[in-house]
């Protein structure tokens, strides 16, 4: 397998432990954490995506997306950005979007996601006034709703 370059927040001092899933790569590490008041060091388990080495969060966010939803190529929606919030879904051809607090999917025949259009009723797949054509159509909304909920 081919080494993946980690891209996480957190200062990394050592890696106690690191396993490949599909999708992502679990570590526990020792962080210096010295920063936000720690020690120097504390111990932490991040998950990376296994493509891109971005940070995705915790064990249960990444088998979350990984596992269940099958998404791959993780990354982040801006590389300004420190953790990842949009994935792809090989097998349903839709592009998805989150944060902590939601997720939602996109695909051909969906619309273009637009924050303020519709209402409390109308599906966040039909918050827009263009139709999806494309899979980079998607993938717009989907880094549109990521911003949405963050």
């Amino acid at each position: 397998m081919q080494e993946v370059k980690i891209h996480g927040p957190f200062k990394v001092v050592k890696v106690l432990f690191q396993r490949r899933y599909p999708g992502y790569l679990y570590r526990r590490e020792l962080v210096d954490d010295s920063d936000y008041g720690g020690t120097g060091t504390l111990e932490m388990v991040c998950c990376y995506a296994e493509e891109s080495g971005h940070w995705i969060g915790n064990a249960r966010t990444a088998r979350n997306l990984c596992k269940t939803r099958g998404l791959r190529k993780i990354q982040k929606a801006k590389k300004a950005h420190c953790v990842c919030s949009i994935g792809f879904d090989e097998a349903n051809q839709r592009w998805a979007g989150w944060s902590h607090r939601a997720i939602c999917s996109f695909g051909i025949g969906d619309k273009i996601f637009i924050e303020r259009f519709g209402n409390d009723y109308t599906s966040y797949t039909q918050h827009g006034r263009t139709t999806i054509k494309t899979l980079s159509q998607a993938k717009l909304a989907a880094k549109r709703f990521a911003a949405y909920v963050s």
